[in-house]
Formats: C-alpha cells, sequence, structure tokens
C-alpha cells in the first residue's frame, strides 16, 4: 500500500522533497503548501481505497 500510495502521489512528492531539500526547521512554514497538497493525495487514497475493495469484492 505505502508503495501505491507513493507511486500515485509521485508529483506532491517531488515538490515537497524539491522544497524541504536543504532545509532543517524551516521547512514547517516553508513547504506549508507542499506538505498539505501531498497530504491531500495520500488522504484521497487512503480514504477511498477501502471503498473501492469492498465494491469489487462486493459484486
Amino acid at each position: 500500500m505505502k508503495q501505491k500510495a507513493l507511486k500515485h502521489c509521485e508529483f506532491y512528492t517531488s515538490k515537497y522533497v524539491e522544497c524541504a531539500s536543504g532545509r532543517t526547521l524551516s521547512v514547517v512554514w516553508q513547504c506549508r503548501k507542499q506538505a498539505k497538497e501531498l497530504n491531500v493525495c495520500l488522504h484521497e487514497l487512503y480514504v477511498f481505497f477501502p471503498l473501492n475493495v469492498v465494491i469489487i469484492f462486493h459484486f
């Protein structure tokens, strides 16, 4: 599941990694937008994936 999530959200992951590169503490406020985009992508995958599995196995 983790590998699928990383592949699914690869674009947002790379944006976050690019922003966070070379930062330490400032990553919290400097990369807030990228972190939120990545979290939204991951949330969509983890919330809707179990529903898709239930639908597939139900029919």
